[in-house]
């Protein structure tokens, strides 16, 4: 392997289990688990502390790291920027929060994490650094890069999926094009309960998880498992590509 690291910076445990799912689907391999020896990057140190480590196709080493939070996003992301040249060695960090809209572009109300902020935290580490690309920093003379965009999807206003733009409704979209009779099922028993709670991105990816994929026993082996489905993998990656961002994705497996 080479020396540089890749950070994902995972605002929670089903992004992070997202993220895995994804980094299997393109051949990446995984450094972590079980009946798997700690895993040690380039710089010496182990990854723990519910990090996991994977291998890029090209051999790059790849951490996933649970961010707990949106603010806990921004002060990874000034960590790794700091030790970027020393024991981080810091390639590429990736970053990902829900948007801060709906799915008829009306606000949600969840803050955004946004690029320009990003933008501006760079600049703090480097003067120099720009914006690159769509959702691209580049810093420190185009040899580190960020990679920031938000979770959202392109599925039109759907019942059964949810209104906010989030990871939940970018899962639930692939879920009702390929299962096309579900939405309108999932809705009516979402409404059938008495005295419903506000209405929140999570509870239709549950109710999925709880009426068809009742196989697994936690939600987040169920985001990671969606990856392994032909047809829901080729639905979420359509979606991803429409957004321009899964070709950015596919990078990151094959950073060197």
């Amino acid at each position: 392997m080479n020396a540089g690291q890749i950070f994902i910076l995972c605002e929670g445990l089903h992004d992070r289990a997202f993220w895995k799912g994804v980094l299997s689907f393109l051949g990446c391999t995984s450094l972590s688990g079980p009946a798997l020896p700690l895993p040690v990057d380039p710089s010496g140190f182990s990854v723990r502390g519910g990090q996991n480590a994977f291998q890029g196709r090209q051999g790059g080493f790849i951490r996933v790291v649970l961010a707990h939070g949106r603010r806990g996003l921004l002060e990874g992301a000034k960590v790794l920027l700091k030790g970027r040249a020393g024991s981080k060695r810091l390639r590429c960090l990736i970053l990902n929060s829900d948007a801060e809209e709906n799915a008829d572009g009306t606000p949600s109300g969840h803050g955004e994490l946004q690029f320009k902020t990003l933008l501006q935290l760079a600049r703090t580490f480097d003067p120099q650094a720009r914006r690159a690309a769509e959702h691209v920093i580049s810093l420190d003379a185009n040899t580190r890069r960020i990679i920031a965009f938000p979770w959202r999807s392109t599925a039109p206003p759907t019942p059964g999926v949810p209104h906010q733009q989030s990871l939940e409704r970018l899962i639930c979209g692939a879920l009702a094009a390929v299962h096309k009779d579900r939405p309108a099922h999932l809705e009516a028993w979402l409404k059938s309960w008495p005295a419903p709670a506000p209405p929140h991105p999570r509870e239709h990816a549950f109710s999925h998880l709880t009426r068809w994929f009742v196989e697994h026993d936690r939600y987040e082996a169920f985001c990671e498992s969606l990856w392994n489905d032909p047809q829901i993998a080729a639905e979420l990656r359509d979606q991803l590509e429409r957004q321009g961002v899964w070709t950015l994705i596919e990078e990151i497996a094959e950073i060197r």
